[in-house]
Formats: structure tokens, C-alpha cells, sequence
């Protein structure tokens, strides 16, 4: 049995559910809208032009290709570390679901996600695709890991990769400032025998200074993998 949503997941205004001839006759399951054509354009997509090249950060001046973060990146890194994606723009909007979804539990939020996830998979397909496990205190507080939910959503298969160190317990990420987001000593372990393949994906919510994922990337290319490419549902841009 298909579960429609009936009110829209954002502004509870009633869908409009009304099956195509091409929905009838594909025999496929049916992704039923969860959030209205207002709520799904309040959502914006991160900018393309005028951004930095590795981490879509904006750029100040017009003859830059590089931001100040990954230009320090690069002192430290290859560029290959710094191969990443942002979807949306960390917006009010944005800020919203991710309060209602990830630090109210409101679960069914998720759903709201799960057109753009499919989208992004069947792009990057070739890849294994992974999450950060969230810390033993956060998981506890939630009871879920919001990407790890994400992905049951829109179906995508996914490795679990990484452990969190339980020896670098402190306060939560997005507590952070950006200093100590630079600060971030490894706060992951990860499990050699289930790094079965060479090309990598790790999703995130939302980036910021993309220390954490760097750390991440860190044991990844310890192990001899080829390819890393990092996506986010938001980028941040923190002060």
C-alpha cells in the first residue's frame, strides 16, 4: 500500500495528488509529493557562478576561483580532498526543516528530500555512498541519524563506513565556531573490511568550513581509494 501525503509537509496546505497516464501505466512505485510548488521553491539551489571551485563558497572578488578556506585547505591537502558538492543554500527556509527534521525528530520531513536525493544518486550512481554516524550523545538525544534516514527514504543503498571515536566526545558541531570547527582533531574510525570499493560519496547535512568532512576524507585516502566526492544537502557560509 502507497502512503499519499495529503497536506503539504511544510505549510500544511492540501496536494494536489493527480496520477499522469505515464504514473498509471509504469507499474513503478509511486513517489507521491510531500511539500507544495511554494515550499519547494523557498528552497534554493546554491549558486554555480562566482563561487569557489572546490566548495561553492561566494566568492569576493571577480578574479578569484578559490576561496580563503580552501586556499588554506590546500596548504595542508591535495585538491582531491576538496572534491564537493552543496544542493541548497542554507537559508531560513532551509534552516526551518532542518530544526523540524533533525532536532525535533519530526521524521516524516525527511520525505521532503527524497526527489532531490534520488536525483543526486542517479548521477553519482557509480559511487558507494556513506554518511558521518552521528556522536553517542547526539544519537541518543534523536534517536536517528538524519542522513542515514535520508537514504532508507529515497532508497539508496549505502554503506556504513565510519564509527565515531568515542575518545573525542565534546560538544556538538553545529555548537562550533569556526575556529574550533578548524580545530577538529579525528573524530572518526573507520571499518576497513566493509571499504570494498575505490570511489567514494559522503553525505552530510550541511557544510561550513568542511573540516569534519576532511577528517573523513582523511582515513579514506589512508586506505588506498581513488575518488572522494562529498555532498551536502546546504552549504553554510560561518563567520
Amino acid at each position: 500500500m502507497i502512503d499519499e501525503i495529503t497536506h503539504c509537509l511544510r505549510c500544511q496546505e492540501p496536494l494536489r495528488s493527480q496520477l499522469s497516464w505515464q504514473q498509471i501505466w509504469s507499474f513503478t512505485t509511486i513517489d507521491w509529493p510531500s511539500c507544495c510548488e511554494s515550499c519547494q521553491s523557498k528552497f534554493k539551489k546554491c549558486a554555480t557562478k562566482e563561487v569557489c571551485r572546490y566548495c561553492q563558497h561566494p566568492l569576493i572578488k571577480a578574479d578569484e576561483t578559490i576561496c580563503f578556506d580552501c586556499q588554506q585547505w590546500l596548504k595542508l591537502y591535495d585538491e582531491h580532498y576538496l572534491n564537493h558538492r552543496s544542493i541548497f543554500e542554507y537559508n531560513d527556509f532551509f534552516k526551518d526543516w532542518i530544526r523540524d527534521y533533525k532536532y525535533l525528530g519530526d521524521i516524516r520531513q525527511a520525505q521532503v528530500m527524497v526527489p532531490i536525493m534520488k536525483e543526486y544518486y542517479y548521477q553519482y550512481s557509480n559511487y558507494t555512498w556513506t554518511y558521518l554516524p552521528s556522536s553517542p550523545q547526539n544519537y541518543k538525544k534523536r534517536g536517528f541519524n538524519q542522513i542515514q534516514v535520508l537514504f532508507e527514504k529515497a532508497g539508496i543503498p549505502y554503506q556504513e563506513l565510519f564509527d565515531y571515536n568515542i575518545n573525542q566526545l565534546g560538544q556538538s558541531q553545529a555548537k562550533k565556531n569556526k575556529t574550533e570547527r578548524l580545530n577538529l582533531v579525528q573524530p572518526f574510525i573507520i571499518n576497513k573490511e566493509k571499504l570494498e570499493t575505490k570511489n567514494i560519496l559522503i553525505m552530510d547535512d550541511v557544510y561550513t568550513t568542511g573540516t569534519t568532512l576532511i577528517r573523513a576524507k582523511e582515513l579514506l585516502f589512508q586506505h588506498s581509494i581513488e575518488r572522494c566526492l562529498s555532498l551536502t544537502l546546504a552549504r553554510d557560509s560561518l563567520i
